[in-house]
């Protein structure tokens, strides 16, 4: 796996909230890991930072976002999930979210009824066995 590169963001507290990582595997497959909050203060470095490794990686055979070490999911991360979605899903690509069975990001996902239309996996190993979709 090539990392891209690996950047943290601050909040107006100066704590750290944020840290993303984006790596292309050899066989195409473009893995953001996310570790930290997401909420209204990070989303817009978050959104900046998914334009950028879509512009670096414009066709990739899939993209998962590993948010296994999440510590706070707001609204603003269902919204920035969904528009990734339906991004990755236009341009034809999977989108599996690694979820790593971290309750602060399934809850939110359950109660919105997001997690039966967004592929959520436990595992990397699931999301790669699972086929691409609309071939099962």
């Amino acid at each position: 796996m090539s990392t891209t590169n690996d950047e943290s963001t601050t909040n107006s507290m100066g704590s750290d909230s944020i840290s993303v990582e984006v790596s292309c595997t050899k066989d195409g497959t473009v893995v953001v890991r996310i570790v930290g909050d997401i909420d209204m203060a990070t989303q817009r470095h978050l959104r900046t930072r998914f334009d950028e490794t879509f512009a670096e990686f414009p066709s990739p055979k899939a993209v998962l976002v590993d948010l296994a070490e999440i510590t706070f999911f707001g609204s603003a991360g269902i919204e920035l999930l969904v528009a990734l979605a339906e991004r990755s899903s236009t341009r034809g690509h999977p989108f599996r979210i690694v979820t790593g069975n971290n309750r602060a990001v399934i809850r939110p996902l359950e109660v919105t009824g997001l997690d039966r239309s967004l592929d959520l996996v436990p595992t990397f190993d699931a999301a790669y066995a699972l086929p691409p979709p609309g071939r099962d």
